[in-house]
């Protein structure tokens, strides 16, 4: 199992999918680019997949969610 930070960023999925870098980043009380080091090692990993959004003006925004390995 995970330990720490990539924990609890599963568990918070688990609890609402999906969720963006900016929702868990208020989450937890980091920034956005503290947490995308862990949600890309989780990706990597096979435990989350990401859907880019585009909403109106300004860059998109990705939601996470759980894999089945996840």
């Amino acid at each position: 199992g995970f330990k720490g930070m990539k924990r609890q960023i599963l568990v918070a999925l688990r609890k609402s999918q999906p969720l963006t870098v900016q929702g868990l980043a208020q989450y937890f009380g980091v920034t956005p680019n503290a947490l995308r080091r862990h949600l890309k090692e989780l990706e990597t990993g096979g435990f989350l997949s990401f859907e880019r959004e585009v909403k109106g003006v300004g860059g998109p925004s990705f939601s996470y969610r759980l894999t089945s390995a996840g």
